[in-house]
């Protein structure tokens, strides 16, 4: 017995002297494949979910969809805004969604990732033939308003676009004026970050790909992220893993569970990885947030 301890606590100081967050064994293998998928009931809209992620607990949902303008017998597709929506249950449908209208513009709002605690949004504005760049907008409380969006310089000139933000960094996608983009990290926190790094050892599919969507799990161990595999093909979830916080990313695989012939890409991941929420057109009605669980 006094083996095991000194092994227990051996295992916990490697862990903190790698600077790796000690994550709990959730109740399923976080090396499985995705067995259980399903429509995240509350969320529906005639013209779909341009983007979603959720809070820690799973009971906050941040989201764009694309506004309408028009009539209700002939509605017209606009730009993006950003909504929030909540639910008592993970079990539960979504409900009481409400824009957020202290950042909504004329612009394209989406992308947006919250803080785990609340407090801060990222997301991406575009406006017209403008880059796109990435804005964070704070607020005092988990139930206030937010207040004026600051853009953050992290990989200027290029369109900074899908955020995807962890305890200690943020993650994004730079998109280049060929069509191509490439995945990035800042580390920080707050609106303070240092200069992006590439993930460059993601990049092995034929140039010129498009990266993004990045979905990052709690630990910092494993990255989830969008890409098409062909010129021809929409785009597929791919994921990666590494030993530590210093070591790049190991090669990318597809995640052939959660793929199809219609377009696919990773929204949030459940800290214990049992659950992985994305984005999917499958069912030919736009865009949808699906959950794909793993087995117990």
């Amino acid at each position: 017995m006094r083996r095991l301890a000194w092994l227990a606590l051996l295992a916990s100081g490697c862990s903190q002297v790698l600077g790796v967050p000690e994550v709990q064994r959730g109740p399923c293998d976080p090396a499985a494949p995705f067995v259980t998928l399903a429509p995240v009931p509350g969320l529906d809209s005639p013209f779909g979910t341009q983007s979603a992620q959720l809070s820690r607990d799973e009971l906050t949902v941040v989201l764009s969809r694309t506004t309408v303008a028009g009539t209700p017998d002939a509605p017209v597709a606009r730009h993006g805004d950003l909504y929030l929506a909540h639910r008592d249950h993970r079990a539960s449908a979504f409900q009481d969604i409400i824009p957020l209208d202290e950042l909504n513009t004329g612009a394209d709002e989406r992308s947006a990732s919250l803080s785990d605690d609340l407090l801060t949004l990222y997301f991406e504005r575009r406006d017209g033939a403008q880059p796109a760049q990435i804005f964070a907008a704070r607020r005092a409380s988990p139930d206030g308003a937010f207040g004026t969006p600051m853009p953050l310089v992290l990989q200027s000139p290029a369109s900074d676009v899908a955020p995807f933000a962890t305890a200690s960094a943020l993650y994004f996608a730079s998109r280049q004026p060929d069509g191509s983009a490439r995945l990035f990290t800042a580390t920080g926190r707050g609106t303070v970050f240092a200069a992006a790094r590439e993930l460059v050892s993601l990049e092995t599919l034929p140039a010129p790909a498009a990266y993004e969507h990045p979905v990052v799990s709690s630990d910092g161990l494993t990255i989830y992220f969008s890409a098409p595999p062909d010129s021809a093909s929409p785009r597929d979830i791919w994921r990666a893993s590494r030993a530590d916080l210093a070591q790049p990313f190991g090669p990318a695989r597809a995640v052939p569970e959660l793929n199809t012939r219609s377009a696919e890409q990773p929204s949030w991941l459940s800290d214990d990885r049992c659950r992985m929420y994305f984005l999917t057109n499958r069912d030919g009605r736009g865009s949808e947030l699906w959950l794909a669980s793993r087995a117990p």
